[in-house]
């Protein structure tokens, strides 16, 4: 169904395309269609290039992971066991 916007005194509204000439004969006037908005494009694509400069060995890597495990299990709450 398509529809049409009207206005008299300071009044808008819209009606049936088929019932415009009812509301014209009775003072109504018919306002101009307005652009409508266009949806916003689809998300641009963002792409990036990246390149390795420095690559640790397989020991630093491995001390590597092993300081982070320390460091986690260190920050850990543990519970307090008290002997009787």
């Amino acid at each position: 169904m398509k529809y049409v916007k009207i206005q008299k005194d300071g009044q808008k509204k819209s009606v049936e395309a088929d019932r415009l000439e009812r509301f014209l004969g009775e003072g109504w006037t018919q306002l101009q269609p307005t652009k409508t908005k266009k949806k916003p494009s689809a998300k641009h694509k963002i792409t990036a290039k990246a390149e390795v400069i420095n690559k640790p060995d397989f020991e630093e890597e491995i001390l590597y992971d092993i300081e982070d495990i320390d460091s986690t299990n260190n920050s850990e709450s543990q519970p307090n066991i008290e002997e009787n």
